[in-house]
């Protein structure tokens, strides 16, 4: 099995990095189920992401946004719908949330 590994110098590098890979997985799956918990560590990761979208345009229409960290607002701002973020505790069961709000095909949500 062959493993691939990035070693980056500085925390931007990783955070444009990750930036890039978030916003390539909204744009090849547009129904992505993404689950955000990033501490002020890692925030770097949120600024490059608004500007990765910025350059490169995403359709957000079917993306849902699990927020574990009250960051509706930026999430609104780079063009989710309000209604497809969802606040949730770190000790919550994703897994029920997105069973009992989030429509997909397998679920078709309330």
């Amino acid at each position: 099995m062959a493993m691939n590994f990035k070693v980056f110098d500085n925390s931007q590098l990783v955070a444009e990095y990750a930036a890039d890979i978030i916003r390539k997985q909204f744009n090849n799956n547009p129904t992505t189920i993404a689950g955000f918990h990033l501490d002020t560590d890692q925030a770097p990761v949120l600024d490059e992401l608004k500007k990765n979208i910025e350059k490169h345009a995403v359709d957000f229409s079917q993306i849902n946004i699990l927020d574990y960290d009250d960051k509706k607002s930026y999430f609104e701002a780079l063009g989710v719908p309000a209604g497809q973020v969802y606040p949730i505790a770190y000790e919550k069961d994703a897994i029920e949330l997105i069973a009992d709000k989030i429509k997909t095909k397998e679920i078709k949500g309330n």
